[in-house]
């Protein structure tokens, strides 16, 4: 099917070249959302994890099929987005390149930014969310796009210290 023959099954999209394709936003549902309790909040940007219970992911994934799926697909496979569920990334792997990539979109490749929809916390369970896909290889998936991202390992420092005779 043609562009615009997928976009008119997603939702209505501002086209304004093909380059460009942006997805209106109702700013009265997005202060709702945003202002949700049991999802809202802040976090530690620079303290990040990919949160793994059962209330954070379940979050996520209303989220992802609420506002994601015209784009990358109900199973994440991609549609105009890339697939979500292999190990490359265009923008980084990892929960703080995809909050990152989430909250500040890009606009280049007609993703919205959605810090002003979702609350940081939202944004970190919907990255989660979108980690939890990594390898379920839906079917009619993208080919990877992007460069292979594997989660870098930490080191933990010597906790013994050398005495000084």
């Amino acid at each position: 099917p043609s562009l615009p023959a997928l976009l008119s099954l997603a939702m209505p999209y501002t086209i304004k070249n093909m380059n460009t394709i942006s997805p209106p936003i109702n700013h009265g549902v997005a202060a709702s959302i945003k202002s949700s309790s049991a999802s809202g909040g802040t976090v530690n940007e620079n303290a990040l994890v990919a949160l793994k219970d059962a209330e954070s992911l379940k979050d996520g994934d209303e989220n992802f099929h609420k506002f994601c799926i015209s784009c990358h697909g109900p199973q994440a496979g991609g549609i105009i987005g890339p697939n979500l569920t292999d190990q490359y990334w265009i923008h980084g792997g990892g929960i703080k390149n995809v909050y990152t990539t989430i909250k500040k979109g890009v606009p280049g490749k007609g993703m919205i930014s959605w810090e002003l929809v979702f609350s940081q916390k939202q944004i970190q369970n919907l990255g989660s969310y979108v980690l939890s896909l990594q390898g379920t290889n839906p079917p009619g998936g993208k080919a990877p796009d992007g460069q292979l991202y594997v989660e870098p390992v930490a080191t933990a420092k010597d906790s013994v210290q050398k005495k000084s005779l």
